[in-house]
């Protein structure tokens, strides 16, 4: 059996983390795999370390995204749309997981007595006073009947799936609703699919994601009433959801439904700071702009000025609309994730960092422009206020 492993990675190169996830991959006793690695735009010399483990073993092959795809989804996405195709299993991590030496072998054996689509053993969560949990505890029935109440019951590197399973469970959902826990609606429809799943009481990994900011779990917030809302609708107008579709499908689309107007506007919050992290200015503005509108404050003082000051530079008057406005929308959120409650824009790409530059100067001389003591102290709370939000840069997942 050749089992194809997926690891997904961003900007890990100082941490060691990515380094030792790879040898915990390739010091596995079961030999018979490959590695692919999907690096999600790291501008930190992460793709020089994937290179050199590419050199050493042809097992490893690696996947370079141009653009930042700060999705579970899509980077994995594209792992198994380049998948070797004689592969009959798969399994996946991140690269804050180690394997333990013997995992592989422990889950392939269990796959091959037992006839099983699914197999899976415990992972071990890393906390940050030292302690640890363990997921995968439960049985195949009693994770069942759990996905109506958490997300977080499936072991990700501890778990071994047939390929042919998501011909008819499809793939991870890419949309920003459910991006959180788009592993838990997956692991839903596999549990509901899957011809035989068989729990091993082995642990096969150790996760240290907790100790990390950047992480996914650390860095996005959730709401997993509304995530269950979504699934229900999107499931009953019949969503496409394969490998392809989310690599290369919109992850903002809103299916239709009974959405009362807090939800709506905790989904347009979410779709704005996501898109800023991935760089991508253009559909931020996008979603400000409807969440102006859900919030009624096209008549705001504030807004009104902005728009008649930056009339003439529209790329100045997104950026402030973006770095200054949304922040100021979005940051009432529930305190489900403390490290989102403040929106910058993303200084990482080059578009933004110029647009920074141009939005400070701009604004530097407007405030040496002005006549009045009041204009000066408009322009300079604008000019802080931008400032401030560029600095609290939102977190990376992993």
């Amino acid at each position: 059996m050749l089992v194809s492993i997926h690891l997904t990675t961003f900007c890990q190169a100082e941490s060691g983390w990515l380094k030792r996830a790879i040898e915990s991959v390739l010091s596995q006793t079961f030999q018979a795999f490959e590695l692919i690695c999907y690096d999600d735009a790291s501008y930190d010399g992460t793709a020089d370390i994937l290179k050199r483990f590419a050199n050493r073993d042809s097992r490893v092959r690696i996947i370079t995204g141009s653009d930042n795809f700060n999705s579970v989804s899509k980077s994995l996405g594209a792992c198994f749309v380049a998948r070797n195709p004689d592969a009959e299993a798969l399994t996946w991590m991140f690269d804050d997981n180690v394997l333990e030496p013997d995992a592989l072998e422990t889950l392939v054996r269990e796959m091959n007595v037992t006839g099983a689509d699914v197999v899976y053993g415990q992972t071990r969560i890393m906390m940050r006073d030292g302690d640890s949990w363990q997921i995968g505890q439960r049985s195949p029935g009693m994770i069942a009947k759990s996905f109506d109440e958490t997300s977080a019951d499936v072991p990700n590197a501890g778990i071994l799936v047939r390929t042919k399973v998501f011909e008819q469970s499809g793939w991870y959902d890419p949309n920003i609703i459910i991006r959180r826990s788009c592993d838990w609606d997956l692991f839903r429809r596999v549990w509901s699919t899957a011809n035989g799943i068989v729990k091993v009481d082995h642990i096969c990994s150790t996760e240290y994601g907790e100790l990390s900011s950047s992480s996914l779990r650390n860095s996005f917030d959730t709401s997993f009433v509304l995530m269950k809302k979504y699934v229900q609708l999107r499931d009953e107008q019949g969503f496409r959801l394969d490998p392809l579709a989310a690599v290369y499908g919109p992850p903002d689309i809103i299916p239709l439904g009974d959405w009362t107007d807090d939800e709506l506007i905790y989904i347009y919050k979410g779709f704005v700071r996501y898109f800023v992290t991935v760089g991508n200015l253009a559909k931020a503005v996008e979603w400000s702009q409807v969440l102006i509108d859900a919030l009624h404050l096209n008549d705001d003082l504030l807004i009104r000025n902005l728009r008649h000051h930056f009339a003439g530079s529209p790329e100045i008057l997104d950026a402030v609309l973006v770095g200054m406005f949304s922040g100021r929308a979005i940051a009432p959120i529930p305190p489900v994730d403390r490290t989102n409650t403040t929106l910058a824009t993303n200084a990482v790409t080059v578009l933004a960092h110029g647009i920074q530059t141009k939005v400070s100067n701009y604004l530097r001389q407007r405030i040496r422009d002005s006549q009045t003591s009041l204009g000066k102290a408009f322009w300079r709370n604008v000019f802080r206020t931008c400032r401030y939000l560029w600095r609290r840069r939102p977190q990376r997942a992993a």
